[in-house]
């Protein structure tokens, strides 16, 4: 059984975000029924990853795996390694340093691209960024140019995407 969700992380010497990041993936909400895998992409760090290797060692669970490239790709090039070793039908691609504030987050997400009273076919989803230090929307990544009549919306459709 293929499980729906893979996570596709690529690092630079954040080490102790990363660690952060695997910490609160494994603590979501049905993470063993919703999680295919976790693929973790070392971009060339020239920092120590002993933290992240220690702890993927130690949780020896086959879903999450490390992947240390010898030189790095740049941020793009990083990411799609990290997509292409994915094998979940839907891929979420956190940066390292973010966490995921919803705990019931991967149904969401499976229900957002399983919608069917919709005119478009969902191809993208795109999380609302929230500042860590003051729990603030980060209206600069948010996924619409009109953040004022939809950031109070938990969904809507938009043909705008910030990362692209």
């Amino acid at each position: 059984m293929i499980r729906d969700i893979s996570f596709a992380i690529s690092s630079y010497n954040r080490a102790d975000d990363l660690l952060d990041l695997l910490h609160n993936i494994l603590a979501l909400d049905d993470f063993e029924e919703f999680i295919e895998d976790v693929i973790i992409i070392n971009n060339g760090s020239t920092s120590s990853y002993a933290v992240v290797e220690d702890f993927v060692a130690q949780l020896d669970n086959p879903r999450v795996k490390y992947h240390l490239l010898p030189t790095n790709l740049g941020a793009t090039g990083g990411k799609n390694k990290a997509f292409e070793l994915c094998k979940g039908r839907y891929v979420v691609m956190p940066d390292d340093d973010c966490l995921m504030e919803d705990k019931n987050c991967l149904s969401s997400i499976v229900r957002e691209f399983e919608r069917t009273d919709t005119d478009r076919e969902i191809a993208i989803v795109v999380f609302k960024l929230v500042y860590h230090i003051n729990h603030q929307i980060q209206w600069s990544g948010f996924p619409h140019k009109n953040f004022k009549k939809y950031g109070g919306l938990s969904s809507f459709q938009t043909y705008f995407f910030p990362g692209g």
